[in-house]
């Protein structure tokens, strides 16, 4: 039985959409796997909009199902409205989306995780990361390929080393007083979250220092983890889905607070243990509406919104769904609406200097809609029910962070309205990130072998967005301490000699918090040299003993990476660890080139065989997955023969993808011509240490963005943002 000074193959830090998949990945795949969580509570809960899917999302959420995970089967089992989106238009465009009960949702996350085998749940909160120096030197540009100073709250710590290749990115960012505004970098709040912002206006930014083993020039490899609490936990490897909390603030108007959600305590003292190990790290920022009472609401002057009567189940495994289903509406806001938000914008911290972190594009607070579009007599807001056993509703579009009273205010002028009661303020969230390129295409972290990043960590926005990387980053976190295992041996439990620091108020203690002094920045860091040196010597003296003695050295394992044709997951994680973000990344089916193969309702046919390989899907389930398309691919030789040709017997979904297939075989054959092109591409090799100045006809701009990448093939190079097609020409010229 798991027990306080216990080891694990796998460490999951969060326990949201991203830490829910990484943790039965990991589990599933047999790995002793520790989740850790600020609140067992809190498990799968649906911070923003209560619900599931969505153009692009909802083929994620089937992705994610045939590839072994769970969040199709929780949505299926606490759906309370479904649609399909756009099924006027193409299969390859529709999505399948679902109100959920978000506290049955949540509800039946935790009883997953806690009926799982291989696995536990530690509520307590990290703060460090340990990890030694490895035999293996630090990957080409393994910093951020960002400029210095281009990303939101750019932060660069001095003194590590930054691989070969760097552009001087591992010079001291100016922006360093953007950080210093916001993240646990400074005093963001006067004491650690009343309101105000005192420590705005500190001259000198925090100095976190860097890690010894982040000095060296080479390679680190994770070997543990500490909480706040003191607990040091060896492990093999860990996976951040930190979410909104990790250096969280939020704004309510004039008010602040220290968390990463409404209520709840942010992450403090893991971005100072990331930026020690060298890692460039930014600030982003999301937001959510406020809460009403059902009861306080005139639903018969609303528009109404039902769902559709056929439901389809997310996941390939359940055949029909059986819940209560309840309506939507729809209301607008108005001149008057407007008038009242322009009237107080200054007070929207927003547009008072308060929020340095960028928002997301494609999902902009009512303030933003109202100033930058002055022209729009009103806005669209979906009212959409939070769960049958609650009164709170959701307005969907009507994310604010504007001060309660003026929230009030504006909430009144609406039709249906005029009576409202809030419940829970709408707010912004402030949050640390780490900047995605410097993760392979695996989410494993080029600095730090066996350190995954899943979820709002790298950028993204949105719970299918995160459970998808959580997913790939917790199958490859199994992958590779399984790897480690073989190569380094077993690992030690833990002690009190490591010098676990416990947080404390008291005076003259150490307390992880969003205001950090240059002094507990200091302490942190000493503590945390204290306890590598304890852990890592204590490992490595375990390992020689048990006859192995490869402490220092990588395992090499095979990842799961998933093709831009193969999933939009894949998209996505391409998307991140090639270009990089500067705002909250959503997925879209326009960024996909592949989408005719990347329909929701064929997920299984292009994933199945992953999942298998991984053991997250059982012999008999691949079986199924099979013979289902050995049924299909008869029943559009059928049609192929005659277009007219009624179902003979077929299954329903058997007979519907078969017409699918045949109605846009023509499209989907010239598609994969363009795929299989695309593949020699993909497939193309491009060395680690390739010299781009060997190309003379190479312009110098994609030459520094080339050497600043380093892409790992011809395919990714070709979708670095400003490479020209005659550079990749060129490029396939010099590679052959």
């Amino acid at each position: 039985m798991p027990g306080f000074y216990d080891s694990y193959d796998v460490a999951v830090v969060g326990a949201g959409h991203a830490g829910i998949e990484a943790a039965l990945a990991s589990a599933r795949m047999g790995l002793k796997t520790l989740v850790i969580t600020q609140s067992v509570d809190a498990i799968g809960r649906m911070s923003c909009n209560p619900s599931i899917g969505g153009i692009a999302k909802g083929n994620i959420v089937c992705e994610i199902d045939a590839l072994g995970g769970q969040m199709a089967k929780l949505i299926d089992r606490s759906m309370i409205q479904f649609r399909l989106l756009n099924k006027s238009r193409g299969p390859a465009v529709q999505a399948p989306r679902s109100q959920a009960d978000k506290i049955l949702y949540s509800q039946l996350a935790r009883q997953v995780l806690e009926s799982t085998p291989n696995l536990s749940t530690l509520m307590d909160t990290v703060v460090d990361i340990i990890a030694t120096e490895s035999d293996q030197s630090l990957p080409p540009n393994s910093d951020s390929s960002a400029a210095a100073g281009s990303i939101p709250g750019d932060s660069r710590t001095e003194g590590r080393d930054a691989g070969a290749g760097t552009n001087g990115a591992d010079k001291k960012s100016e922006t360093d007083k953007n950080a210093a505004a916001g993240s646990e970098a400074s005093a963001g709040t006067n004491g650690g979250g009343q309101s105000g912002s005192q420590g705005q206006n500190r001259a000198r930014p925090i100095n976190y220092g860097a890690a010894d083993s982040a000095r060296g020039g080479m390679r680190q490899k994770v070997t543990g983890i500490v909480t706040e609490r003191g607990r040091v936990i060896p492990v093999r490897a860990v996976v951040l889905t930190t979410g909104t909390f990790l250096g969280g603030r939020i704004f309510i108007g004039e008010y602040d607070a220290p968390c990463g959600r409404l209520g709840e305590a942010g992450a403090y003292g893991l971005t100072a243990s990331l930026r020690r190990l060298g890692f460039t790290t930014g600030r982003l920022k999301t937001g959510t509406p406020p809460r009403i009472l059902k009861s306080s609401v005139d639903f018969s002057v609303l528009e109404e919104q039902p769902g559709d009567d056929e439901v389809i189940p997310f996941s390939f495994d359940d055949p029909k769904i059986e819940r209560p289903m309840v309506p939507c509406h729809v209301v607008y806001t108005n001149p008057k609406t407007h008038e009242i938000i322009r009237a107080n914008i200054g007070r929207s911290p927003l547009y008072s200097g308060k929020i340095h972190g960028v928002g997301p594009r494609y999902c902009p607070s009512i303030e933003d809609k109202v100033m930058r579009f002055a022209d729009r007599e009103r806005h669209q807001i979906f009212v959409e029910p939070e769960g049958l056993g609650t009164e709170e509703i959701y307005l969907n579009g009507l994310s604010s962070s504007l001060p309660e009273s003026v929230q009030d205010q504006f909430l009144r002028t609406m039709t249906g309205f005029e009576k409202a009661v809030v419940s829970r303020p709408g707010y912004a969230v402030e949050y640390d990130y780490v900047e995605p390129t410097q993760l392979f295409p695996s989410l494993e972290t080029k600095r730090v072998a066996g350190l995954f990043n899943a979820g709002q960590i790298n950028g993204t926005s949105g719970y299918e967005e995160a459970a998808g990387q959580g997913l790939v980053a917790g199958i490859n976190a199994g992958y590779y301490a399984r790897a480690h295992k073989e190569l380094c041996g077993p690992l030690v439990p833990a002690d009190d000699e490591m010098g676990g620091r416990p947080a404390s108020l008291e005076p003259g203690c150490f307390c992880p918090r969003f205001d950090f002094s240059q002094a507990d920045a200091d302490a942190m860091a000493d503590a945390s040299q204290k306890t590598a040196a304890v852990l890592n010597k204590k490992l490595k003296e375990a390992q020689e003993a048990a006859g192995f003695a490869r402490f220092h050295s990588i395992p090499e394992y095979k990842p799961l990476i998933l093709g831009r044709d193969e999933a939009y997951i894949g998209v996505l994680i391409d998307d991140l660890v090639t270009l990089g973000t500067k705002e909250p990344y959503r997925m879209f089916t326009a960024r996909a080139e592949y989408r005719l193969k990347l329909r929701y309702d064929d997920a299984d046919r292009r994933l199945a065989k992953k999942a298998f390989d991984a053991g997250l899907k059982s012999q008999a389930q691949y079986e199924t997955v099979l013979k289902k398309y050995e049924q299909v691919a008869e029943a559009s030789a059928l049609l192929e023969k005659n277009p007219e040709a009624q179902n003979p017997g077929f299954e329903k979904n058997v007979w519907a993808h078969a017409l699918v297939d045949v109605k846009y075989k023509y499209y989907i054959e010239k598609q994969d011509r363009r795929v299989e092109k695309m593949h020699r591409l993909e497939n193309l090799h491009i060395p680690e240490n390739f010299d781009y100045g060997s190309i003379p006809s190479l312009s110098a701009e994609s030459r520094g963005k080339l050497e600043s990448v380093r892409p790992l093939t011809l395919g990714q190079a070709s979708r670095i943002s400003g490479i020209r097609n005659s550079d990749i020409m060129l490029l396939m010229v010099y590679l052959k």
